[in-house]
């Protein structure tokens, strides 16, 4: 969880082309060491789709960029997981 809402905070990597974004994160927080956890993000670009009903803003003037986090973690124990997230960027249209 910590990756992915790193992740999704880091506007800078938001991609809106066939790019993607790499990170590396190490969590210090948990176990007390640097070892405790590593986890890495990457977020890639899906698709444009029109902004969502009910949300204020014009299909005419705004599309809806999407992009996916995919973060894997290992513990100290050498346990792995992989947690995938959806993410979305109201944009003006040029």
């Amino acid at each position: 969880d910590s990756c992915l809402q790193r992740g999704m905070l880091d506007s800078g990597g938001f991609t809106l082309d066939d790019s993607q974004w790499q990170d590396n994160y190490q969590n210090t927080a948990m176990g007390g060491g640097a070892t405790a956890a590593t986890y890495g993000a990457e977020r890639t670009f899906r698709m444009y789709t029109r902004p969502p009903r009910n949300s204020g803003f014009s299909a005419v003037k705004f599309n809806t960029g999407h992009n996916e986090i995919q973060c894997t973690g290992q513990g100290p124990s050498n346990a792995r997981v992989v947690l995938s997230q959806g993410i979305y960027r109201i944009l003006p249209k040029n």
